[in-house]
């Protein structure tokens, strides 16, 4: 192993999450949603978005000292999303955890609630709950005569943004990024693969299994971040 491969792998297992960690933000959320669900009576679909659902998060570092983890996470709500006001669906989600094990830790913003948990296994995590709705067939034919990869857009969500007295809904797409990440990194794969078949000069190096090649260009993100 190189020098500059074991300095990579030391800062790696300083910034990312463990199995246990990983395992332990998805109890978490999971818990926070379920009672949502069973305290509004809605019907919710939630999946972590950004880059704990890519699998880059990495610990932030701020003022001279490690960050919380943030977990983002949508709460889909299997509600039309014409007949519901972006701040009656936050009202639900407010009153909800207003009744729950929850009440005294989290705090509202425009667009999520907050829930602080704090240190076990040697990290804080910070989960923000999303509120949404399916976005509504208008607006998703409008998006899909907009994109190049319009077979993405149908996962399109709505979410309240209650900043002022202009409550309004904002269009997001969470599950259709993570589908075109991981089509981006298979097309790498393809790419590399093919390169190297075509490369004589190169046709006796070892090709990296593709499951270490994927970990690998996700272990540059991280760094980069």
């Amino acid at each position: 192993m190189t020098e500059i491969r074991k300095q990579l792998i030391k800062i790696l297992s300083s910034i990312e999450l463990t199995k246990t960690q990983r395992n332990r933000a998805i109890d978490l959320y999971t818990n926070v949603c379920k009672t949502i669900e069973e305290k509004s009576g809605l019907e919710i679909s939630f999946y972590a978005q950004g880059s704990f659902a890519t699998k880059t998060a990495i610990r932030p570092y701020k003022n001279g000292r490690d960050q919380a983890y943030d977990v983002d996470v949508i709460c889909e709500v299997n509600v039309p999303k014409e007949s519901i006001r972006p701040e009656i669906l936050k009202e639900y989600f407010r009153n909800a955890l207003k009744e729950s094990r929850y009440s005294d830790i989290f705090e509202e913003w425009d667009k999520c609630f907050t829930i602080e948990f704090k240190e076990q296994d040697g990290v804080d995590f910070s989960i923000d709950i999303i509120p949404s709705v399916p976005e509504d067939y208008k607006t998703v034919q409008l998006l899909t005569g907009m994109t190049e990869n319009p077979h993405l857009v149908r996962s399109s969500v709505a979410i309240p943004n209650t900043l002022d007295e202009n409550n309004r809904w904002i269009t997001n797409n969470p599950r259709g990024y993570v589908t075109w990440l991981e089509n981006e990194i298979q097309q790498f794969h393809s790419r590399y693969l093919l390169e190297k078949r075509d490369n004589i000069l190169t046709a006796s190096i070892e090709e990296l299994p593709e499951i270490e090649l994927k970990n690998n260009l996700l272990n540059i993100i991280k760094i980069l971040k």
